[in-house]
């Protein structure tokens, strides 16, 4: 009988110590899953994609403004399930910021199995667990952009997806690893460069026509995107990708700002760049060896080149956190594998696990000390801008809500097209006003995003040549703006639009069309049309960097 107690005993004692690393895992989940909730909202950008989405479901197809096949969003894969999603819950805000928490919980479920794999034991796993969650959990960056209404949260379950593969598979199932580059490549364009190495690697895999021919099924939902976009719109590159390239003087001056941004994240989300480092680190000293890993980390590698190369961006972290994301799951598959290999854990004793847990404490406690965000730089912590874009405000008012947009400007845009009929106006921000008017009002996008024609305006054409990232702001022939019945030009438009005064139209027409459009801050609601002999008398730009006279050819039909 005492034998049998001791044996149930044991098992009991065992069952306990397997429960216990599981639950930390469970713990840290929920804590996540959390955390990620009570940060939810949606950014200016998102309501771009979301009135694609609207336009889609009335059965205008996939366009902003009616009539206008243009790509002004980026991420295909994130858009297309927004359709069905809203079509079968209803709200596209409420539903897109779900979206972000259901995909976070994948995501992390999905990177405990993972992890269980890749160790062989619990313990380990939940250690590496703990530590992933908790890194993330101190990056306001990943957590801002999980629910942004962006596609961050799922370009990070594929990057998730992409190293665990490449971990537990080493790339022997290539039609399966050029499915998940597929997928990744059609959330954003530009992740072509982290998946660059593991495409080469996948082509030195072919060793007959079947694995060929699997490879190509594979990829066959980025190929079928681009025949349809360069049908449809015209053009396979978004419109939103051409908007912003070349507006900087010099490809030395964008690494500049691009390295900038770097720093900039680096000291204001220091934990997650600290550990990104170290994650790296860890894999070049257990895992080099292990040929895909060594893709993913040279892909890596490749897409911070890009991102410095392009100039960075406007929101802080936002290109950086798919960095953070796939540079700490590298580390800790390495880490993984070391341990299922035989070769002991490598921080030996649990004290060194525990300093290195109380040191990201210190870093977190004490980042305040270091100079922080790069304020002369315009970089800026997006979530901060925008308080009442968030969840529980929205679930609070039914409603959004923004101190410096004027966001009843469109119900009375709404309400004056349902009452005069189709309006134009040309808005330098028209993402959240944009969304809420409805397709009755189209809107010039002065950045371009959204307008094949303003994007491709050369770059004499911008009120700066040291331009912020994302923000190309460029002098609008008003030729061109009249020819689109762009209202907004005229000056009280805010008040003819109140009051459904149907003459803009009419008004429009004696307007002269022999100048610019200043982008200002006010243009939106102030229109300031200059014309060349005034340019140098408004803006602090080089004499030869300002526009000529002749405004360029356009053919508003052909758009």
């Amino acid at each position: 009988m005492g034998l049998v107690r001791r044996d149930l005993r044991r098992a009991l004692a065992e069952e306990a110590r397997a429960a216990f690393p599981f639950a930390v895992m469970v713990g840290c989940c929920a804590v996540m899953v959390v955390a990620v909730f009570r940060r939810a909202w949606i950014c200016e950008d998102a309501f771009i994609t979301l009135r694609y989405v609207e336009n889609v479901l009335q059965g205008h197809g996939a366009v902003y403004n009616l009539g206008e096949r243009v790509q002004g969003y980026t991420h295909v894969l994130w858009f297309l399930p927004l359709v069905p999603g809203c079509l079968v819950f209803g709200d596209p805000i409420l539903v897109t910021m779900g979206y972000g928490i259901a995909l976070t919980l994948l995501s992390l479920l999905l990177w405990g199995c993972a992890l269980i794999r890749l160790a062989g034991r619990l313990a380990v796993a939940a250690c590496l667990y703990a530590v992933s969650c908790l890194v993330w959990i101190f990056s306001d960056c990943w957590l801002s952009f999980q629910t942004s209404g962006l596609e961050n949260s799922l370009s990070n379950l594929l990057l998730i997806a992409l190293v665990a593969e490449c971990a537990l598979h080493a790339a022997e199932r290539p039609a399966r690893l050029a499915f998940l580059i597929a997928l990744l490549c059609l959330t954003r364009p530009d992740f072509a460069f982290f998946c660059a190495p593991l495409g080469v690697l996948l082509v030195f895999r072919i060793r007959s026509w079947r694995t060929a021919a699997a490879m190509l099924l594979a990829i066959l939902p980025g190929l079928v995107w681009l025949v349809f976009a360069g049908v449809y719109y015209g053009e396979a590159i978004p419109n939103a990708v051409r908007a912003g390239m070349g507006v900087y003087p010099d490809r030395f001056f964008a690494a500049m700002r691009g390295s900038v941004y770097v720093a900039d994240w680096a000291l204001y989300d220091t934990v997650a760049a600290v550990a990104t480092a170290v994650a790296v680190m860890a894999y070049v000293v257990f895992a080099w060896r292990h040929t895909a890993l060594r893709a993913c980390a040279l892909g890596l590698l490749l897409h911070v080149s890009w991102v410095v190369w392009v100039g960075g961006d406007l929101v802080r972290g936002r290109l950086l956190v798919p960095i953070l994301v796939s540079g700490l799951a590298l580390g800790c598959a390495a880490v993984a594998l070391w341990v299922r290999e035989g070769r002991g854990i490598p921080w030996m004793r649990t004290e060194v696990a525990a300093f290195g847990v109380l040191a990201l404490f210190a870093i977190e406690r004490f980042t305040p000390l270091l100079p922080g965000a790069l304020p002369w730089m315009d970089i800026v912590a997006e979530r901060s801008h925008y308080p009442g874009y968030s969840m529980q405000v929205y679930l609070r008012d039914g409603k959004l809500a923004h101190p410096r947009l004027n966001l009843s400007l469109a119900d009375s845009l709404r309400d004056y097209a349902d009452a005069c009929g189709p309006v134009t106006v040309h808005l330098r921000n028209p993402g959240a006003i944009g969304y809420l008017a409805g397709p009755t009002v189209s809107f010039i996008d002065l950045l371009g995003l959204t307008d094949r024609y303003i994007a491709r305006l050369p770059r004499e054409y911008l009120s700066n040549p040291y331009s912020k990232p994302g923000q190309p702001d460029k002098y609008i022939p008003v030729s061109y703006l009249v020819s689109r019945g762009d209202v907004a030009l005229l000056p009280g438009w805010h008040d003819a639009i109140r009051a459904k005064d149907a003459s803009l139209r009419e008004r429009l027409r004696g307007l002269d069309q022999t100048g610019f459009l200043y982008p200002g801050v006010d243009a939106d609601e102030i229109p300031m049309i200059v014309h060349p002999l005034q340019l140098t008398a408004v803006t602090a730009i080089e004499e030869s960097g300002a526009p000529q006279q002749r405004a360029p050819q356009h053919s508003p039909e052909g758009r």
